[in-house]
């Protein structure tokens, strides 16, 4: 782990004289001043321990009216610049502190990515790519809300009813019975199986929101609904 306290004073920040017991570091340039204080109780919602970074215009104009926190470790030099970076915030162009690319003001702005949430938000959209969908119009997923509500009131409790996406159609099947529903997408590995059950709970209205068909692990998203579903490889 990096210490981001070494960073500061790695990257050109000064240590201030501290009255709490806190270290405190600051940074000025010829339009700004930015000042971080460490904090060993952090604010609700808010990493814990770390450093309240606060900037103001050598104006006296303030850029944030609420400090930023950010935590006081990392796992790489270049995460601890994207910390800083983020925690100095927006409002501070970077010809406010330097022009030069190799500064670390905008080094750390492009090392953004290896911030936690930027790494969770990239994981969760390669899942999301991977996770069996297909996007149907919304007059025919409502076509096929009705045509399930007729088997709901047709077949047997004790029937199981299969379904899924050969690229072009979602192909629900029960016994001899077919519902073929246009759809595009990417063809799914798996066929995945509906207890009858699960019937009463497909949508009453499909809003406009509701053309993704998804399954997520056992679940099936299927307009507004969720119902479950256990899956077997074809």
């Amino acid at each position: 782990m990096v210490k981001l306290e070494d960073v500061f004073l790695q990257i050109g920040f000064n240590e201030m004289p501290s009255f709490v017991g806190e270290r405190v570091f600051s940074y000025k340039t010829d339009w700004v001043r930015i000042k971080v204080i460490h904090l060993s109780v952090i604010p609700p919602l808010h990493f814990g321990p770390g450093f309240s970074v606060s900037v103001d215009y050598k104006s006296n104009n303030i850029l944030q009216w609420e400090p930023n926190y950010i935590p006081d470790k990392a796992d790489s030099y270049e995460q601890a610049l994207a910390y800083i970076v983020f925690g100095i915030g927006r409002h501070v162009g970077s010809g406010s502190i330097s022009t030069d690319e190799n500064h670390w003001h905008n080094l750390g702005k492009s090392y953004q990515n290896l911030l936690p949430w930027e790494v969770a938000r990239r994981k969760s959209q390669e899942e999301w790519e991977k996770m069996p969908k297909a996007f149907i119009d919304i007059t025919w997923m409502r076509v096929l809300v009705q045509l399930l509500k007729e088997w709901r009131d047709e077949i047997k409790q004790n029937e199981l009813i299969s379904f899924t996406f050969n690229g072009e159609f979602v192909v629900f099947k029960c016994g001899i019975n077919t519902i073929p529903i246009p759809g595009s997408g990417t063809k799914w590995e798996n066929t995945y199986n509906l207890e009858f059950s699960e019937l009463s709970n497909i949508p009453v209205r499909i809003f406009k929101t509701g053309k993704q068909f998804h399954v997520d692990g056992t679940k099936l998203h299927f307009g507004n609904k969720t119902l479950l579903v256990n899956a077997k490889n074809d």
